[in-house]
């Protein structure tokens, strides 16, 4: 009886540890199984867009021995329904095989259109029940996300600013609102209009505004955009820059407001507003030369468009003689030259200077060239004044 009792001691801890190992194993996986990842986890396709997309599994190794997994599907999604695969499925789920010598294979997913009203669908496929030499890796798990194509689409302007010229009248600028792909079903879109300029005064804008400043589009099953057309009117009156705003109010039916690019804003220059002219440089050097030197003096503005005005230059030294030391192309009066500024030119050529060769060591010298006076759609800016110093050759 004791011997019975001891072989019972001594049997029972060895099956225990043969059924943990047979437990902490896949059954059927050889030694040199690799590893299988799918190149990606997600992927997103629309319910209309008719796609077959490839889904790649990729062998962290070449695979040695061959192997086979079963890839099963779960989720939302209803197969034949929504989707199909490539292999086809059978009670959820198919196999892949893994001949030797391989690294990937692809499966697909085939996205069908049931024009059901529900929401969007989603099929995850996961790597299991591995044999040979496969087995699943870290990213076993891959989601596939079909949008509704009678979901709600949201909205979005094509672009959210734009900077326009008064002067642009004659070129109509188009606006568009658009979502992903065409309506499923009818929808309803308004757009409201915030700014300070007066429509038909100001601009003219097709579709007209309501009285509340809106303007209401109900697009239609298919369409994938709506268009506003606004013309801007240059009065000839200098008023300044003003800012127009356009907002998606509401979006119903087929659409729905986005959750960026609500709000497209133009800010609209006035062509009559003043150009801030100033000097290029604010120090300057020339030598001597007994051919003579010569510097182009220019001023700049930032927004060249504008009307045309002047500009009053004026050349003052303590020590250097007009038509003796220097020497202007432009006519110089008391001191000043008066130079008419063109229209929309944002450089301008004021004055050419010519400093001569006076033969004397007298050192260096200096001129001041100063704006001092503008008008029409001119003004001054900084810098505004210019010093120029002369090096003496001699």
């Amino acid at each position: 009886m004791r011997s019975t009792f001891t072989l019972l001691l001594l049997v029972f801890p060895l099956l225990g540890l043969l059924l943990l190992s047979s437990c902490g194993s896949d059954e059927g996986v050889s030694a040199d199984a690799v590893n299988l990842n799918f190149e990606t986890s997600t992927m997103t396709e629309a319910e209309g867009s008719g796609q077959s997309r490839p889904i790649r599994i990729l062998a962290d190794q070449v695979v040695s021995t061959t192997g086979r997994i079963t890839v099963s599907l779960s989720g939302n999604a209803v197969y034949g329904v929504d989707y199909t695969t490539e292999p086809a499925a059978s009670n959820g789920s198919f196999d892949i095989l893994f001949p030797e010598n391989s690294d990937r294979a692809i499966v697909r997913i085939n996205v069908l259109q049931n024009n059901d009203e529900e929401t969007n669908k989603r099929v995850i496929l996961t790597l299991t029940s591995p044999q040979g030499g496969v087995k699943p890796g870290r990213q076993a798990d891959f989601t596939f996300t079909i949008e509704n194509y009678a979901a709600a689409q949201p909205v979005i302007f094509d672009k959210i600013s734009d900077f326009i010229a008064e002067e642009n009248n004659s070129f109509p600028q188009e606006l568009k609102v658009y979502w992903g792909r065409g309506l499923f079903s009818p929808g309803e879109l308004v757009i409201g209009l915030t700014t300070e300029m007066v429509e038909g005064v100001d601009f003219t804008i097709s579709p007209a505004l309501s009285p509340e400043g809106t303007i209401t589009f109900t697009p239609t099953v298919g369409e994938i955009e709506v268009v506003m057309t606004v013309t801007f009117i240059d009065n000839d009156v200098f008023e300044g820059n003003k800012t127009m705003v356009f907002e998606v109010l509401d979006a119903s039916g087929g659409l729905q407001r986005g959750t960026t690019d609500q709000r497209y804003t133009i800010e609209v220059w006035d062509d009559e507003s003043p150009r801030q002219f100033a000097f290029r440089d604010t120090e300057v050097t020339m030598e001597e030369s007994p051919s003579g030197s010569y510097f182009d003096v220019y001023i700049e503005a930032p927004d060249g468009r504008g009307a045309a005005g002047w500009v009053d230059l004026q050349i003052t030294s303590p020590t250097m003689v007009y038509n003796q030391d220097y020497f202007t192309r432009e006519e110089l009066t008391d001191g000043v030259i008066r130079v008419d500024i063109q229209e929309n030119f944002g450089s301008e050529r004021i004055a050419v200077l010519e400093v001569r060769d006076n033969d004397t060591a007298d050192g260096e010298r200096s001129l001041t060239l100063e704006l001092i006076g503008a008008g029409g759609g001119v003004e001054i800016a900084s810098p505004s004044v210019l010093t120029i110093t002369v090096i003496d050759d001699e």
